[in-house]
């Protein structure tokens, strides 16, 4: 992440042209870091930078939540479903209760 939505990589001194540009696009990243975003523009040889400021989000999730937190209950449900699964299917065969052990809703499914 860059505040000015861009850096020059110089080697041999400030006036030197620089070997690497890292251009960010997202500006105020994950509605955070209130950086800027660049975009590198190249016309007939010279090259220029146009920066941008961060405008409103197209949509939000409720209480401004970050997605992140949003998908914790989401991923942790999968999870959880997907070691369940894996430990039934090696335990198949065994007389162990595994639904009754994870508490298990879907009893008597198969």
């Amino acid at each position: 992440m860059q505040i000015e939505g861009y850096k020059m990589h110089r080697w041999d001194g400030p006036q030197s042209f620089p070997y690497v540009i890292t251009i960010f696009s997202a500006p105020n990243y994950c509605g955070y870091y209130e950086n800027k975003a660049s975009v590198l523009i190249i016309d007939k040889g010279n090259l220029s930078l146009k920066q941008y400021e961060e405008s409103e989000p197209p949509y939000r999730l409720p209480d401004n939540m970050d997605v992140f937190s949003w998908s914790v209950p989401f991923l942790a449900e999968k999870v959880t479903n997907m070691l369940y699964n894996i430990v039934k299917k090696g335990g198949e065969g065994d007389d162990v209760d595994l639904q009754g052990i994870l508490g298990s809703d879907d009893k008597g499914k198969k």
